[in-house]
């Protein structure tokens, strides 16, 4: 595409017109950049008035009627970047004020609507910069007071103004167009060009494609150009300075009338490929109320051209599709292409499965090798992919069979934070870390296409291509094929919830720095401010078009990627009503209408919904085979740091919700809240030598919790590295900043005891139905420290029990076993007698702090790794037992082994009043310490272990009774 020359044609029209110099513009007029000065020239060590028009640029403040604020630096000859946009943004130095604080010195004078001017009397003195620095630039972004409304450059760029070195220059201040920002008019007419250089050059001269039509030997040019004829014309002024030039350019577009004609058959938005043809690709916008579009790109110099337009397919103004056919492409070869719409609005393609943007600068060669350059300097924000002749990735599991829902066990991660490496390649080298962990499903937080590089995901821009942060869009097929061959489902989250500024669906149709009425996808302002989900950009979920493009979001990730399913963020905001918490059909409607469009597809899909609504809306969804989130952090963080207010844990079972369907996946931790072992080690309970904050101690503690999450019907989530007992802050660098990726954990032997347990309880789990069966009747008692539940699978009468202590003192818990008999206690790894086989039992034991069982009546057919109970399993006994079998008991010590420095603690039981002897010995035989020695009444009795100046090694603790009986027992100390 070439374009069509006009010099010839205009030379002849100017001489019948009688065009020609402008001799009644004013200095200034019609500059409409986005920031102008006075003078044109500014010098380092002069004044300047500034003039900030917020109509220009992104438009961020346009329409805003409050205060202005200018926050501004200067980039020097000492700025490490002196010039770029994002990532690659230029360095600023001598910053007028901090970001929010607002002075009379940096509020500008609103001059006129949108328009708003500042003086500086010396640019040098008010930035406070040193005479041995020279000043390159103004920087300048623009905000409320606020902050939270921002006013920058086209691309949501920096705001730059090049102060003048006396070198000569020249710059066209009339009309507001670059290279970038061509003039683009559907209507003929003229075109009035103003140019301003230095004072001091000889002449200025007008250029018209590449011919001179004008001459002047001043430093100001005015002209009046005409566009009369559909075409392109480009446009240059030169100044010269003796033997020295500079120049300014722009050029401009007469658009002609788009031409009307009906999609050809099988066109949908976004790229369609021709089966037939490699060379062809047609692609198609939805795009009502706009007058005219082009496509822009690799294939023409990123210029718009008059066949880049595109054709129009209107059913009515308020639905029209836009569509071109491009031909002569070559096979395999990836082309990066915008819309350009109305002449001035660029726009990658919502659908695109790739996208450029200029942080991919940032992006190592080893996360993405060959990544296409982003096409710096040839157009503005992100552009879209489209590639002919693609190779079909290649599964190698088409027979894969989804767990369960009700059997699932989630194990949540972001790739950022879980991998150095951070990309999909490295994800499926740690598949088997996951695999022997047990777990059956892995849920990604978003990886589709989000702002910036570092991010949770929440801020989506791209909903059908794959983050290149993590590396190629064949890698994440690869990962979920290998996790499919390793029987673990991948769960993809996903945000239609909101957007961002970024996303093209949002920029398409913007105004005063939000969605504007013609937005066919966005509500203009969140319709739901009361509920705590206005986030971005609000997603209008009752419009045809929102609707139209999440079932396809969904069918694209099931299909092109075999998703096993979505996490759904936010759905509470699904939803125009501003309803708080109360219960709204709509919103119902709405997510079931989402559901039965991706259940066409695949009705076999999981469907999680981060809902937080009323239990009614939950159970109604549930119904329709929605699986809920259900927060349980708060609980089990009071539980861990043994505190008894908030401890309750019961939400863990669906029957607490009196619902049938196991269709609640709870949690001790997600990646939306606070770490269980942060709050331990930095808030955690204490009593004597024993606590919660002491690192083994916490860890230790972290096991009860799993029990009970984990031996719960219902399907379950872990937050990565929770198997570890992961103790940074979620406020660590920000909240959703990175975090330190800890894989040494797996060396440290506390930690590395945790993640047995979790696997262990995760197989025992996998391996008994009275775990995971809907049919497993529960009794609670979960709300306080001392915790219990007895699980019943009646059809098989298998029961299991689990109990804890989550108290810093000893405790004891008291139940009632469906029956007596023979038990099994999985992590002591022995069988019990209670009571008599057939008849129900009622037990009282006596916990350690920190102790938790869990007992099966029927052997387990799993076997957990020895050593995994720090308090000696022993420490578990009927309160009763020296008394019934006359004698003493030497209980077990807690924790085990003991931390050198800190004192342990250790019960007795004796059935008899009597003097009683404790006593502390080296493995030699040599006596360490006297514990007890004294008189002591029947009954259990606790001591304490002085461990603080021992050296590391065993000893053995003994008790004597004065009717001879002796029993024993070995302490570790490290």
């Amino acid at each position: 595409m070439r374009p069509i020359r006009l010099a010839a044609f205009l030379l002849v029209l100017i001489t019948q017109m009688g065009l020609g110099p402008l001799a009644t513009m004013a200095p200034g007029q019609a500059q409409a950049q986005v920031v102008s000065s006075d003078p044109a020239f500014p010098v380092e060590d002069g004044p300047v008035t500034l003039t900030f028009r917020a109509n220009e640029g992104d438009r961020g403040l346009m329409g805003h009627t409050g205060d202005v604020y200018i926050h501004t630096g200067v980039i020097t000859n000492l700025s490490a970047v002196q010039d770029g946009c994002g990532p690659n943004a230029a360095n600023w130095r001598y910053v007028r004020t901090a970001w929010g604080v607002n002075t009379t010195q940096t509020r500008m004078t609103r001059t006129a609507p949108d328009t708003y001017t500042l003086t500086i009397d010396d640019i040098r003195s008010w930035y406070g910069v040193p005479a041995s620095e020279d000043i390159l630039r103004l920087a300048m972004v623009f905000r409320d007071a606020s902050g939270n409304r921002t006013g920058k450059g086209t691309g949501s760029c920096d705001v730059f103004l090049d102060l003048s070195r006396g070198d000569v220059a020249v710059s066209i201040v009339s009309p507001a167009a670059s290279a970038l920002e061509p003039v683009v008019r559907s209507e003929p007419g003229t075109i009035d060009i103003r140019a301003v250089s230095l004072p001091t050059v000889d002449d200025l001269t007008l250029f018209v494609d590449g011919a001179a039509v004008y001459t002047v030997a001043n430093d100001t040019l005015d002209w009046s150009l005409p566009l009369m004829s559909p075409g392109r014309v480009d446009v240059r002024v030169e100044a010269r300075q003796g033997a020295e030039t500079a120049s300014d350019s722009f050029y401009a577009v007469l658009v002609d009338a788009p031409s009307d004609a009906p999609r050809p058959v099988g066109i949908v938005d976004g790229i369609t490929y021709d089966p037939t043809d490699a060379s062809r690709v047609t692609l198609s916008v939805y795009a009502p109320y706009k007058s005219f579009i082009h496509v822009i790109g690799d294939f023409n110099d990123w210029e718009i051209h008059p066949d880049g337009a595109l054709h129009r397919d209107a059913i009515r103004e308020d639905s029209v599709h836009w569509w071109i056919t491009l031909d002569g492409l070559e096979p395999g070869r990836e082309y990066a292409f915008q819309y350009v719409m109305d002449g001035t609005l660029r726009l990658a393609d919502p659908y695109a499965e790739k996208v450029l943007s200029p942080e991919d600068a940032f992006i190592p060669a080893s996360i993405y090798p060959d990544l296409k350059p982003y096409p710096e300097g040839q157009t503005l924000h992100a552009v879209s992919i489209f590639e002919t002749a693609q190779e079909a990735f290649v599964w190698t599991v088409n027979d894969f069979e989804r767990p369960p829902a009700h059997e699932l066990v989630i194990y949540e991660l972001l790739v950022r934070d879980f991998l150095a490496q951070h990309d999909w390649s490295t994800l499926i080298d740690t598949l088997g870390y996951l695999e022997r962990l047990g777990v059956n499903a892995i849920e990604l937080m978003p990886p589709n296409e989000f702002e910036g590089n570092s991010s949770w995901g929440y801020n989506p821009s791209f909903h059908f291509a794959v983050d290149k942060y993590y590396g190629p869009a064949d890698d994440l097929k690869r990962f979920v094929d290998a996790a499919h061959a390793r029987g673990m489902a991948v769960i993809m989250d996903i945000v239609l919830n909101h957007t961002f500024g970024q996303s093209p669906l949002a920029r398409q149709y913007w105004s005063g720095g939000q969605p504007s009425a013609q937005n066919p996808w966005f509500n203009a302002v969140c319709a739901h401010p009361s509920d705590g989900t206005c986030f971005g950009v609000d997603f209008n979920h009752e419009s045809p078009e929102t609707r139209a493009y999440v079932d396809r979001v969904t069918r694209h990730w099931l299909t092109e990627y075999r998703m096993d399913g979505f996490r759904f963020d936010l759905t509470k905001g699904f939803t125009n009503n501003n309803s708080g918490g109360n219960y709204d059909a709509d919103r119902i409607a709405i997510v079931k209408r989402m559901m039965d469009g991706l259940y066409a597809v695949d009705p076999d899909a999981y469907v999680i919904l981060e809902h937080w609504t009323g239990l009614t809306e939950e159970r109604q969804l549930a119904e329709h085979g929605a699986m809920v989130w259900a927060n349980i952090t708060h609980g089990f963080q009071q539980s861990a740091m043994g505190y008894a207010s908030g401890a309750d844990i019961s939400g863990i079972w669906f029957g607490r919700r009196s619902w049938t369907l196991p269709n609640v996946v709870a949690y001790m931790e997600s990646h939306d809240e606070e770490r269980l072992m942060a709050k331990n080690v930095a808030f955690g309970n204490a009593s004597g030598s024993y606590s919660t904050q002491d690192l083994p101690t916490a860890l230790d503690r972290m096991k009860s919790g799993a029990a009970f999450l984990l031996t719960t019907p219902g399907p379950k989530m872990i937050w990565q590295f929770g198997e570890l007992g992961y103790d940074v802050s979620i406020d660590f660098n920000g909240r959703t900043g990175e975090k330190p990726i800890r894989w040494s954990y797996l060396d440290h032997p506390d930690r590395a005891r945790l993640r047995d347990t979790y696997e262990a309880l995760i197989r025992l789990r996998a391996a008994h139905e009275v775990f995971t069966s809907p049919s497993t009747a529960i009794v609670q008692d979960l709300g306080g420290l001392v915790k219990s539940q007895v699980l019943t699978l009646g059809a098989s009468g298998a029961s299991a029990v689990v109990v804890g202590n989550f108290d810093v003192v000893e405790r004891t818990v008291s139940l009632t076993l469906p029956e007596g008999g023979t038990w099994f206690d999985f992590f002591g790894r022995r069988s019990m007698e209670f009571g008599s086989a057939g008849a129900s039992h009622v037990l009282e034991w006596t916990l350690a702090p920190g102790q938790f069982h869990v007992f099966l009546d029927e052997e387990p057919r799993v076997t957990p790794p020895e050593g995994l109970m720090t308090v000696d399993v022993e420490g578990l006994e009927p309160s009763s037992r020296a008394t019934q079998d006359g004698r003493a008991v030497l209980h077990a010590t807690w924790p085990n082994p003991l931390r050198k420095g800190t004192d342990g603690q250790m019960a007795f039981e004796i059935a008899a009043p009597g003097p009683v002897t404790v006593e502390l010995y080296s493995m030699l035989g040599q006596r360490v310490a006297v514990l007890v020695n004294g008189y002591r009444t029947a009954g259990r009795h606790q001591l304490v272990l002085p461990v603080g100046k021992l050296s590391a090694g065993s000893y053995v603790v003994r008790l004597v009774t004065a009717g001879g009986q002796t029993t024993s027992r070995t302490i570790t100390v490290f």
